[in-house]
């Protein structure tokens, strides 16, 4: 009894943890400036960006790339910090962009992004759709199109927007949710190759390989392959134990059990 209690608890703080939080511009430049103060040897990778962020928009303020850029550096530290006033903050740098580029696929995939984190699907899909109607070949509105089909139900969608996305770019995004349709629709081997494959490719934040990890992790414990989870989120701890998935950081202790009675639970991956 003890050993499920501790399976449930694992599992529960892993769904905690994985959570993706993220947006008025007055706000965001107040918090962007503060975190520009301080010292570069203090700041981790995404508040580096945001402070980049923040000066290129100074700089080229007439630059929808610079606005887009700085949506996603916020959008990268509300999975940090599951503070969803990372949410408006994102949203209030994309609608710059989109202010000075009506047309600029990233900026309009952004506010797809932020629809998304708040599950408000139904305008994710008409903002994403726009992404696509200025470039077809944009991977991330691929993305999270798939994303909202799948939260919908509509698993044969969200299957032809993830191979589209791996079609145009095989990366940690790609692999990650291709693994989750998988998942869903019962083929847990291939579920696990792939999310191994997403892992190997790497994220560009410390933050983004250490979820995939952690969702191999959940994989291979939801299959019973009690052992092997541990090892993958050992290796997660040790190799970036400060960018775990909040929530997740302590959570292998669990694990050291070996829960070995009764069947495994069985948890999805969400969308990354």
């Amino acid at each position: 009894m003890n050993q499920n209690r501790s399976t449930r608890t694992w599992l529960a703080m892993v769904a905690l943890g994985l959570a993706v939080i993220a947006g008025d511009l007055g706000s965001s430049t107040r918090v962007a400036a503060a975190e520009s103060a301080t010292p570069a040897a203090r700041r981790s990778a995404v508040d580096e960006a945001i402070a980049r962020g923040t000066q290129r928009t100074i700089i080229a303020a007439t630059d929808p790339e610079a606005w887009t850029s700085l949506g996603d550096a916020f959008m990268q530290k509300a999975r940090e910090t599951a503070d969803p006033g990372y949410y408006r903050r994102a949203e209030a740098a994309y609608q710059k962009a989109l202010g000075v580029g009506p047309r600029y696929a990233g900026a309009l995939a952004g506010m797809a992004w932020v629809q998304g984190a708040l599950h408000e699907f139904e305008q994710s899909v008409e903002w994403a759709t726009k992404a696509l109607a200025v470039d077809p070949t944009y991977q991330p509105a691929h993305g999270l199109l798939g994303d909202a089909a799948l939260e919908m139900g509509d698993y044969d969608l969200a299957f032809k927007h993830y191979q589209k996305m791996l079609d145009l770019r095989p990366d940690l995004s790609s692999y990650s949710r291709g693994a989750q349709v998988l998942w869903v629709t019962g083929n847990q081997r291939k579920a696990v190759w792939m999310m191994d494959k997403a892992v190997n490719a790497g994220g560009s934040y410390a933050e983004n390989t250490a979820w995939a990890r952690a969702q191999l992790a959940l994989l291979l414990w939801s299959q019973g392959a009690l052992l092997p989870a541990e090892q993958v989120l050992e290796a997660a701890l040790k190799a970036t134990p400060q960018s775990l998935p909040r929530g997740l950081r302590g959570s292998h202790r669990p694990l050291q059990a070996r829960h070995r009675g009764g069947a495994a639970v069985r948890d999805r991956c969400g969308p990354r």
